[in-house]
């Protein structure tokens, strides 16, 4: 979900973070697969009605292989459960990097005690065993030449508390404003191309029925061809909620950005450790939102 400036993490977020990824681009490619062959076998089924002739029998040929190919790759995104991996390596990317940061600022269940170290891998153990099937997958991408505990998470645990909230404010809190005004925008122009996408193709529709009713008719069913390829634009779009995530991802940006305004006035240690641990709550719950549209089980 989140691609951090940051580079100190455990090898856990490491390989969870890079399987998420592989596994969205899966999901998606076979997402765009399968809606490309429907409207694909909806021309040739169109091209077939029009040649009328012994070529017809290659395009109905054609027709059934896509129809098919569309039908194995929803099978095979389901099968392997592309969606659900992708969703439980990034759950676990985001839980070691909420836990991560919380240990490096004394932050609620950490302090910064050295017996908090044997905590906090703990706390890692915990969250890779509570999606098994996630750990099945990063066990081939765990680097073992990354500690539990890196140098740039000790280092930081080191600094002086002014110092180590600086730092904090500006690789997680600016940072994960910075991403989440991102994504609100890149969502926002998103959904303003795939609607400007269907309303071109419902003009031309209306178009194409215009000239139906003057001429009479025409040889090829232009309206059915062009209503296929704006029910596959309006699938996808909605497959991808940009609307929806525009607006939850603009709300975080500016909800975000209010507690990085208060990081100013934060005054001593117990002070400090309340605001981290608000601030990771506000990022953790967007994250659980976020699974929750898209009705993963979060248990």
């Amino acid at each position: 979900m989140n691609e951090p400036v940051w580079n100190g993490y455990p090898s856990l977020f490491q390989a969870s973070d890079a399987s998420a990824s592989l596994y969205r681009q899966r999901f998606l490619w076979a997402q765009r697969l399968q809606l490309g062959s429907l409207a694909l076998a909806s021309l040739a089924g169109v091209a077939a009605l029009a040649l009328r002739s012994s070529a017809s029998r290659w395009v109905y040929t054609t027709v059934a292989v896509l129809m098919f190919g569309g039908l194995v790759l929803n099978w095979i995104s389901r099968g392997m459960g592309l969606e659900k991996l992708w969703f439980d390596c990034r759950a676990v990317a985001e839980s070691v990097k909420t836990a991560t940061w919380r240990f490096m600022m004394g932050a609620p269940p950490f302090s910064l005690s050295p017996a908090d170290e044997a905590k906090f891998v703990d706390e890692l153990r915990t969250i890779r065993r509570a999606r098994p099937e996630a750990a099945k997958c990063l066990a081939g991408q765990l680097n073992e030449g990354i500690p539990v505990i890196t140098s740039p998470m000790s280092e930081a645990r080191a600094l002086h508390l002014e110092e180590r909230m600086a730092f904090y404010v500006e690789e997680r809190i600016a940072d994960q404003h910075s991403w989440y005004t991102k994504r609100a925008n890149w969502h926002a122009k998103s959904a303003t191309r795939w609607f400007y996408a269907v309303v071109v193709l419902q003009v031309l529709a209306v178009v194409a029925a215009i000239v139906i009713a003057v001429t009479g008719s025409m040889s090829v069913d232009v309206i059915a061809v062009i209503t296929t390829l704006a029910a596959a634009v309006i699938a996808w779009d909605t497959r991808r909620r940009n609307t929806e995530l525009s607006h939850a991802y603009a709300l975080a940006a500016q909800e975000i950005g209010s507690l990085q305004a208060l990081a100013n006035g934060l005054d001593g240690p117990a002070e400090c450790a309340e605001f981290v641990d608000q601030v990771e709550e506000t990022i953790s719950r967007e994250h659980t939102l976020w699974c929750a549209r898209r009705d993963v089980d979060l248990s």
